[in-house]
C-alpha cells in the first residue's frame, strides 16, 4: 500500500515499522478476509469491490484506533472528534494523521450508508472507553470484565458489517454480535500473556480453572450458533458463514486446550503469573495445532448441524 510507505518513510518517531506490520499483516488483511467473506457468504453475494476497500480500511485503523487508548492516552472527547468530525480535528504526530487518513480520507469515501455507519460508531467508542476499566488498578469484577468484552466485541462486528452497502436486519444484528462476542472472549484467551504483562485484566487472565473458561467460551459458541439459525436466510448460507466464522473460532479451542493440560500439570489451578511465555502463547503454526484446530472445527461443524435439525423440528411442531 502506498500509504503505508509514505507514512513510513515520511513519519515522525509516531509511527514504528511494529505499527506497520501489525496493520498490513493482520487487520487490514483480516477484516475483509476473514470478516468480509462471513459477511458475504451469510448474504449470498460476493462483496462489492467498494465494500473490500472500506472493510480494508477500517481493519488497518483497528490497531491505530485502540492504541490511541491504550498506548497514546489520548484524551476520549478527541478520539470522539476524530471518529464523528475528523476534518474538525489537526493532527498532533503522524500517528494521529495516518488515522485521520484512513478513515476520513479513505473509509468513509467507501461506506455507502453513512448515517448507519455513523451510528455503529458510537457503540464502538463506548467500548473502548469501557474497556479501560479493565486496567488492574480498578479492579473489576468478574461480571464487569464480562459485560465489557460481549459488548466490545459485539459492537465491534456491528461495526464492520454497517460498512457494507445493504444494512442487516434485527436477527442478523444479533447473530453478529453474539459473534463479536465470541470472538472478543476469544482473543482474550488467545492474548492471556499480552495481557498479563499490559496489567489488562480478561476473562483469561484471572481465570482459577480453564475448565470454567471453556464453558463460558463454549456456551457462548452455541448461542451464537443458533442465532445465526435464526437468520431469515437460505440454511445453505448460513452453514457457509458459520465454516468461516468457526474456523477462528477452533483455534480459541486448541488454545484453551494447552492451557488445560498446563493446569492439570500443575495442582490443578489455573495460576497465569507464574508460567513462561511460552507455555501462554499458543503456536499455531506447528503441525500438531494446525490438525487438533480441524478437529475442532468439524465437530463444531457437527453440532451446527443438530442445533439446525433441532430448529426445524420445534419450527414443525409449532
Amino acid at each position: 500500500m502506498k500509504d503505508v510507505k509514505f507514512f513510513l518513510t515520511e513519519s515522525d518517531s509516531s509511527i514504528t515499522e511494529q505499527d506497520i506490520k501489525k496493520i498490513t499483516n493482520y487487520y487490514a488483511l483480516g477484516v475483509p478476509a476473514v470478516l468480509g467473506t462471513m459477511f458475504s457468504k451469510l448474504r449470498g453475494k460476493r462483496l462489492s469491490f467498494r465494500e473490500r476497500l472500506a472493510l480494508t480500511y477500517l481493519g488497518a485503523i483497528t490497531g491505530l484506533f485502540d492504541d490511541l487508548f491504550d498506548r497514546w492516552n489520548v484524551d476520549p472527547s478527541r478520539i470522539y472528534m476524530l471518529m464523528d468530525n475528523p476534518s474538525s480535528v489537526k493532527p498532533t504526530n503522524h500517528f494521529e494523521r495516518l488515522f485521520k487518513h484512513w478513515y476520513e480520507g479513505k473509509a468513509l469515501k467507501q461506506v455507502s450508508d453513512k448515517m448507519a455507519f455513523r451510528d455503529a460508531c458510537g457503540p464502538v467508542f463506548e467500548a473502548q472507553k469501557q474497556s479501560l476499566k479493565q486496567l488492574q488498578q480498578h479492579k473489576p469484577s468478574h461480571d464487569d470484565i464480562k459485560e465489557i468484552t460481549y459488548y466490545k466485541g459485539g459492537v465491534s462486528l456491528l461495526f464492520y458489517r454497517s460498512a457494507l452497502e445493504i444494512q442487516a436486519d434485527e436477527s442478523e444484528k444479533e447473530a453478529i454480535y453474539e459473534a463479536g462476542a465470541l470472538l472478543q472472549l476469544g482473543n482474550d484467551i488467545f492474548d492471556v500473556y499480552k495481557d498479563l504483562q499490559s496489567g489488562v485484566m480478561t476473562l483469561a487472565t484471572e481465570a482459577f480453572d480453564i475448565r470454567l473458561l471453556k464453558n463460558e467460551f463454549v456456551g457462548q459458541m452455541h448461542l451464537t450458533i443458533s442465532s445465526f439459525y435464526k437468520i431469515n436466510r437460505p440454511v445453505r448460507s448460513i452453514n457457509s458463514a458459520l465454516h468461516i466464522l468457526m474456523a477462528g473460532v477452533s483455534r480459541c479451542l486448541v488454545c484453551l486446550d494447552q492451557l488445560q493440560r498446563l493446569q492439570d500439570s500443575g495442582d490443578g489451578s489455573f495460576r497465569p503469573n507464574t508460567y513462561k511465555r511460552k507455555q501462554l502463547i499458543c503456536d499455531m503454526e506447528k503441525p500438531v495445532n494446525i490438525f487438533r484446530m480441524v478437529r475442532h472445527h468439524w465437530l463444531i461443524m457437527l453440532t451446527s448441524v443438530a442445533i439446525a435439525k433441532r430448529k426445524k423440528t420445534d419450527e414443525l411442531v409449532l
